[in-house]
């Protein structure tokens, strides 16, 4: 499954670089979300190779649109700070994702994933704009 998840990530990134401009940042969300309902309903090892795939090819994209959107949000006497900043969360919701999956039922652990993506994006729908992090979701 680490091969999987790698596998995609590095697809994803590679073709998020090969076109050569930041994407949107809530479609690569929806893609957690999805891939999250997918893992959590429990559809065998063709859902869980399915659903890692979905969530490996957003996850590169979203980290370099994410980084792409620090840095032209942040001061560039700031930017240090805001992306120590940004590392530390991504570390603390990779820590919480690990314990969620050794303490919680394996059908639950997903979905606060699920959760977590689909307030992220809800907040980029709303208003973009004003959104922690981005400047334009469609940069």
């Amino acid at each position: 499954m680490i091969a999987v998840l790698s596998g995609a990530s590095i697809a994803g990134s590679a073709l998020y670089a090969w076109r050569g401009r930041t994407g949107d940042p809530r479609l690569l969300l929806g893609g957690f979300v999805v891939g999250g309902v997918v893992l959590a309903v429990d559809l065998g090892w063709p859902g869980l190779v399915a659903s890692i795939a979905l969530i490996g090819g957003c996850t590169g994209p979203l980290v370099a649109a994410t980084s792409v959107n620090l840095q032209r949000l942040l001061p560039k006497n700031r930017r240090s700070a805001g992306f120590s900043l940004s590392f530390t969360v991504q570390a603390c919701g990779f820590g919480l994702g690990s314990l969620s999956v050794g303490v919680l039922p394996l059908w639950l652990a997903p979905l606060s994933g699920v959760f977590a993506a689909a307030i992220a994006g809800a907040m980029l729908v709303r208003k973009p704009a004003r959104a922690i992090g981005t400047v334009s979701v469609t940069s």
